[in-house]
């Protein structure tokens, strides 16, 4: 009956967030969707949880917006083994259950990792379903009259019992090859009689003997094989059990974390799925395999081993993971990232491909606060194009992303920096966050409860978490846009996957984690980045898609997407298949453009030298030049053929929209196609102000903007110069907006306001300031005073102030002129460390907590009176846990990792220097005329 009454209550959650369209209402902002809430994800430290304090956590991430937690179970909490309680165990699921019904009273969707920690694993797993590894050896051996005893035991005393016999090879000094069977040994000898010197090859399936990474409590155990459907369905069978046992509510989605399956290079299964996919025996190519024999035979075989182990985690673990979540009512969500396979084909066969935002770009933005100790972005746009472009191409409706992972060192992540962090997220198809993330921790718990080493931790136990509300309002609203509509962009990119399995030497097993992409595809990433440059956007395409795209109306039409071209980059190696597909999509009306050179080799060793010249005929048809050069724009049947070195040619060739926010301004967009317009988010993350007629890349008879950031929405100022739609806009560095162009219908909405500063009248808030402590630690009782300007609450002569955390409020009672003619009023507060909330004359304003810290607020102030301002500051937590460190609190709890910095390297704070906290720079008013 519970469980009834749940999923009643989850679907009525449904359909009401539902019942108001998802499409942007016109003109007006959406009512959104739980799905358009940023999520969290959620760790459940040791399983040590109560249902009170769960509903205290689920109360605190719904008051500030949040949509969607995902519960991921990890290690322990010191001093607290009592309170653990065993993954999935009947008193785990009641908790589960608790979490569930609470999570849909407050309209919070419940997400859950499938499993403990990372990768998927546990104690049910035995050596039989354990990720597997390649071990081999190589014995020299002389002729003899006689068969001699051969040991080919493993070496590592650890893989004793657990290694099987795959196959033995000898490779004669004749350059012969004979296979001996397994059949032959006993034990661990091979009793053969040797008739020339040669080499013995032996291969062996070990076990990896990777453990679970950060497990819970009942989720210890070996890593399982993703390679083997067995293992999967096995392995899932556990949740079948304990989610029927108990007849306990299902998530709304399972997720699985970035594949971190070290080595994992093998599995029972892959000989004979190889010669399936094949069409060879592998195990005649054991050289091969390890990095020797004749070169051009190698990469062939190597190429087909990646590609077989890419086809296996498809096909025996992605898929089939996916179907059986569907079968049980659930979506899956998946980082297919740091995976051997081909991320697009991965992050296609998912409901919900999520990238990952690991470290700090270095925006160039004024004020932007990058700190000495950091780690610089892995996550590039060119990088978190790979789950966007799959959900594009595919017609996925979310994109997600792990976002914020180690913005920063612990307890230094302002709100101000994960807004552009945030921008570049949206900016590259994702539309739908999830932060990484917040711990679970008991309102009881001491400062600074229980933590996770690289969570920003999204919980009242973090200072900013006051202002959090306005970040996820933002988010919100820039959701509610990028999750309507179709994506509209119009190149795409073939990924020449073959090239890169063929070609990387550094060992057979390749792997595409996001801190090596750049070094495994630079070539690639750099026309990413020039197409983007250039004013275009774009998606990736993989050969399996490609194969399932058609024409329509001279356009490629992928199952979830419409383009104008298809661009084949520097592209030595192609399979049959996918050369004929783009001649039949240029026969059939479609434009494909070769950048730099044709395909000339197909990949892989089966029958190469027939399936090579039968490409040859076919690229030969194509009819265009041996080397690339100036463009050569040449019909092909019903549509045409792209071939030449200049990318910028290619693109302009292919008439694709060009957008002059980028190519003029610097500015990056995204543009989604609506039934009857686009909408366009537009962020300026370089030091370059807009204040400029910005011509669209579309047509548009009228033009609604709508500020993410205030809420504010109005009709955009437009003009038509030269057959091309110019709308003004008005961004200053940091600063994003969002337009919804309309194709036929003229709105008559309010005009959106644009501002300009007046040439004089502005001027300094300073006199008698008051200062007061007010939400924080330690308590600092009293009313303080700063003349003049105010600044940072660290320099007040007041013991504890440098080590306070939390909330301090400025005040300043000044006069307003009566005599200057303005139409509004801008609040520059500088430098603010961190958020501020602005009051004036007793009513609230805004909360200001991204660059630049400026706020209108002409409608609050009275001109020719005394007027009353106060900014309620807050600080980061960071002095407070310096102070810690340096008095020896103990704080670092936990049972792993405990604790590390962004390089994950053990650390302390007590030699950091005292952040500013509060404001740090004079305080302005400036007057603003509106732009007619």
């Amino acid at each position: 009956m519970r469980t009834m009454l749940s999923t009643f209550l989850l679907m009525a959650v449904f359909l009401l967030s539902s019942s108001v369209s998802a499409e942007p209402g016109r003109t007006e902002w959406p009512e959104p969707r739980l799905e358009q809430k940023p999520g969290v994800r959620w760790w459940w430290l040791g399983s040590a949880v109560d249902t009170a304090n769960l509903s205290w956590n689920l109360d605190f991430l719904s008051e500030v917006g949040v949509g969607s937690v995902e519960i991921t179970p990890i290690y322990g909490v010191q001093g607290h083994d009592a309170m653990e309680i065993d993954y999935l165990s009947p008193k785990w699921m009641k908790m589960f259950q608790h979490t569930h019904t609470k999570a849909v009273d407050n309209g919070i969707l419940v997400d859950m990792n499938g499993g403990t920690g990372w990768p998927f694993g546990g104690p049910e797993i035995q050596s039989n379903y354990a990720a597997t590894k390649a071990i081999t050896r190589v014995i020299d051996l002389k002729p003899s009259t006689q068969a001699q005893q051969i040991s080919i035991a493993v070496e590592d005393a650890r893989q004793a019992s657990v290694a099987t016999l795959e196959a033995l090879l000898f490779v004669g000094s004749d350059g012969s090859r004979k296979r001996l069977s397994p059949e032959q040994c006993v034990g661990d000898v091979l009793t053969w009689k040797v008739d020339q010197e040669g080499k013995l090859y032996v291969l062996h399936a070990g076990k990896t003997l990777q453990q679970v990474k950060r497990a819970a409590p009942g989720g210890q155990g070996l890593v399982m094989d993703h390679l083997n459907r067995e293992a999967l369905d096995f392995y899932l069978s556990k949740f079948d059990a304990a989610f029927k046992a108990d007849n306990v509510s299902w998530p709304h989605a399972f997720f699985n974390d970035s594949y971190e399956v070290y080595g994992a290079d093998w599995s029972p299964v892959l000989v004979e799925t190889f010669k399936k996919l094949r069409g060879y025996d592998l195990m005649d190519y054991i050289p091969e395999l390890m990095g020797e024999g004749n070169e051009v035979i190698r990469r062939r075989v190597i190429c087909d081993y990646r590609e077989t182990v890419s086809d296996m985690l498809l096909d025996n673990f992605t898929k089939p993971w996916t179907e059986w979540a569907h079968e049980r009512g659930i979506e899956t969500r998946n980082q297919a990232h740091g995976s051997p396979g081909n991320l697009l084909d991965l992050y296609a066969a998912i409901d919900v491909p999520e990238c990952e935002s690991f470290g700090i770009t270095t925006f160039d933005i004024p004020g932007f606060r990058v700190d000495d100790q950091h780690k610089e972005s892995d996550s590039n746009p060119a990088t978190l194009k790979y789950a966007s472009s799959a959900a594009h191409v595919v017609g996925r409706k979310y994109t997600s992303a792990e976002s914020m992972t180690w913005l920063t060192e612990h307890f230094r992540t302002s709100l101000f920096q994960i807004k552009p962090e945030m921008d570049q997220l949206f900016l590259n198809g994702i539309n739908r966050v999830f932060y990484h993330g917040t711990p679970y921790t008991p309102k009881e718990a001491a400062w600074p409860g229980w933590l996770f080493y690289a969570s920003i931790q999204v919980n009242p136990n973090n200072t900013v978490f006051r202002d959090m509300h306005a970040l996820n309002a933002y988010a919100t609203r820039v959701q509610s846009f990028l999750q309507a509509g179709k994506p509209d962009n119009e190149v795409l990119l073939y990924l020449p996957i073959h090239d890169i399995w063929q070609k990387w030497e550094r060992g057979r097993y390749l792997t595409f984690d996001i801190h090596k992409m750049s070094e495994k595809l630079p070539d690639f990433e750099k026309i990413v980045f020039d197409i983007r440059r250039m004013g275009y956007d774009l998606d990736y395409i993989s050969d399996r898609q490609l194969l399932n795209s058609t024409v329509a109306d001279a356009r490629i039409q992928t199952e979830g997407g419409s383009y104008k071209m298809v661009i084949v980059p520097d592209c030595s190696y192609m399979s049959l298949e996918t050369a004929q597909k783009l001649s039949d999509l240029a026969a059939n009306g479609a434009v494909i453009a070769f950048l730099n050179r044709l395909p000339e080799d197909v990949p892989g060793l089966f029958e190469w030298e027939k399936r090579k010249s039968q490409l040859q005929t076919l690229v030969n048809g194509f009819q265009l030049p041996a080397q690339a050069g100036a463009l050569v724009n040449k019909a092909y049947q019903k549509g045409r053929l792209l071939y030449g070195a200049d990318l910028e040619a290619l693109l302009e060739a292919g008439a694709c929209t060009r957008e002059a926010v980028t190519t003029d301004f610097g500015a990056g967009f995204i543009r989604r196609r609506m039934d009857d317009g686009y909408v366009y988010f537009i962020a300026q993350q370089k030091n370059t102000p807009i204040q400029a007629w910005v011509p669209l890349g579309v047509s548009a008879t009228s033009v609604q903007v709508f500020n993410p950031l205030t809420g504010q929405s109005g009709r955009a100022k437009t003009q038509i110069k030269g057959n091309q739609t110019h709308v003004f806009l008005n961004l200053k560095p940091g600063e994003s907006i969002l337009l919804r162009t309309f194709d036929q219908e003229k709105i008559k909405t309010a005009a959106y306001p644009w501002y300009e500063p007046l040439p004089s009248g502005g001027f300094e808030l300073k006199g008698r300031w008051s200062f007061q402590f007010t939400e924080g630690t330690p308590a600092i009782p009293g009313i303080f005073e700063m003349r003049g300007h105010p600044h940072s609450w660290t320099e007040l002569p007041v013991e504890k102030a440098s080590i306070y955390a939390g909330v301090g409020v400025y005040r300043l009672h000044f006069e307003m002129p009566k005599n200057v003619r303005a139409d509004e009023w801008l609040l520059d507060l500088g430098v603010v460390s961190e958020s501020a909330r602005i009051r004036i004359n007793g009513q609230s304003v805004a909360t200001v907590w991204s660059l630049p810290f400026q706020q209108y607020v002409g409608a609050y102030l009275k001109p020719g009176k005394t007027n009353v301002i106060e900014l309620e500051v807050t600080n980061l937590p960071f002095n407070r846990i310096a102070d810690y460190d340096r008095r020896g609190v103990s704080w670092r709890i936990f049972k792993e990792i405990n604790f590390v910095d962004v390089n994950y390297k053990r650390t302390r704070y007590d030699s950091w220097a005292t952040a500013p906290s509060g404001l740090t720079q004079p305080v302005r008013l400036q007057p603003y005329k509106q732009l007619k």
